[in-house]
């Protein structure tokens, strides 16, 4: 009996994540969306050359590639001054950033919390049977 080999390739598994740029299913609704708009605006798609679907397709591969490229340069300089999980340059100045010592503090609180003893749980009280009916008698008697 041979055991199947494990994809160790996340890309490859159903269902994985992929970079949105790389996918051919994403390239092709937006070639539709811009080849709608070609149908749609004939004088502005021929103002960028997009005369067939292979220059559309084409342009929306250089353009995801493009953003590709930008998107992490962007997302560094936005890192460096987000408030919520900032990037420094060194140790030291992550551990005196403002950020930083607020994250410790409510670390600090929350152990605190977690802390105390929970109350106890009110009793609870067992429900009155229920009627069961008499042959002969009225419901509830």
């Amino acid at each position: 009996m041979s055991v199947p080999t494990p994809i160790t390739d996340p890309i490859t598994l159903p269902g994985a994540a992929a970079p949105w740029y790389t996918s051919s299913v994403q390239i092709a609704q937006v070639v539709t969306a811009v080849s709608a708009l070609v149908a749609i605006f004939p004088k502005i798609a021929s103002t960028f050359g997009l005369t067939s679907l292979d220059k559309i397709q084409a342009t929306v591969t250089a353009v995801f590639g493009t953003i590709a490229f930008l998107a992490p340069i962007i997302g560094i300089a936005y890192r460096a001054v987000s408030k919520l999980q900032p990037l420094t340059l060194t140790k030291g100045s992550a551990e005196a950033h403002p950020a930083t010592i607020a994250a410790v503090a409510a670390a600090d609180v929350q152990r605190s919390v977690s802390i105390a003893p929970e109350p106890e749980p009110a009793p609870v009280q067992a429900a009155a049977p229920a009627s069961i009916p008499i042959p002969g008698k009225p419901w509830g008697k």
